[in-house]
């Protein structure tokens, strides 16, 4: 289950920690809101394309910190960890990081992955094991939310 997710410097946000309970949370806002923002955010860690253009005006850098309970490991779930080699006890901290010339850097656990890496492509039973049971429709989501963005921005542009 995601805890939290911080996000430093992507587009118009320059510093964000969400805390999220048990039980449902739901985002709710006018347009342009920044509601995007936040599962585009999200999508970045969970192993989405990342695009400069997400940078925040004036920015050099942005990081994205996603943390999920795992107090309810499956032995699945716990081979999978075992197999990549990654220590997470009760938790899973992932975090994405972009700069200006398109260097990125993704960190399970505070240990930084191979290059090319992305924990979404990588991991799908990773994402089912924590109760993320629909990755193909998250990730369609995220990208509905990127092309919602991306057609703000250029209406924004050509004005």
């Amino acid at each position: 289950m995601l805890q939290s997710l911080s996000i430093r410097n992507v587009v118009l946000i320059d510093k964000l920690d969400l805390d999220f309970k048990s039980g449902l949370s739901v985002l709710t806002g006018e347009t342009g809101a920044g509601k995007s923002i936040l599962l585009d955010s999200l999508g970045l860690v969970l192993g989405n394309r990342a695009e400069t253009s997400l940078i925040r005006q004036g920015e050099d850098k942005l990081s994205v910190t996603a943390q999920f309970s795992l107090q309810k490991q499956t032995p699945a779930l716990r081979a999978l960890l075992d197999e990549y080699e990654i220590e997470a006890d009760d938790e899973l901290l992932i975090k994405r990081s972009l700069t200006r010339d398109g260097k990125g850097k993704i960190f399970i656990n505070e240990v930084n992955t191979m290059p090319g890496f992305t924990p979404f492509s990588m991991f799908p039973s990773l994402w089912a094991n924590m109760n993320v049971t629909y990755p193909e429709i998250i990730e369609e989501l995220f990208d509905l939310a990127l092309e919602r963005y991306e057609d703000r921005k250029n209406l924004l542009t050509e004005e």
